[in-house]
């Protein structure tokens, strides 16, 4: 097993104001979907001294894939694309070897059906 990454994205973007103020909270609500759409991959914290069963010790990192499940849902397939492969492309640099997407598949790329293809286009799937 090498180092790894896990690629996490926000699910709503200020789930608090929104219920506190409906217009405004909607209203923001919005903008930060938009915004979060052009915000670059992020680092979000490295993962150190874990052991595996065999006892060799590796690291990873959490990364995240910055458009909202709204926005996501609302792109383009290129779109969504570009963000994962974006993300992931960060976690290699990192010294990622392979990456964790959880739920995120089955948010932004058709119920995670397009998983193999995303995997050849960062040049690890193979």
């Amino acid at each position: 097993m090498d180092n790894f990454a896990f690629m996490i994205h926000p699910v709503h973007g200020i789930t608090d104001t929104a219920r506190e103020s409906k217009p405004l909270g909607h209203l923001l609500e919005s903008w930060i979907d938009f915004f979060f759409g052009h915000f670059p991959a992020i680092y979000v914290f490295h993962i150190a001294g874990v052991r595996s069963r065999i006892g060799k010790e590796i690291e990873g990192w959490l990364v995240s894939c910055p458009p909202t499940t709204a926005r996501s849902v609302k792109s383009s397939p290129e779109f969504r694309e570009r963000k994962i492969i974006q993300t992931g492309r960060l976690a290699e640099r990192l010294g990622a070897r392979i990456v964790g997407l959880g739920d995120l598949p089955t948010v932004v790329s058709g119920g995670g059906h397009r998983g193999r293809e995303l995997g050849h286009s960062s040049d690890h799937g193979q």
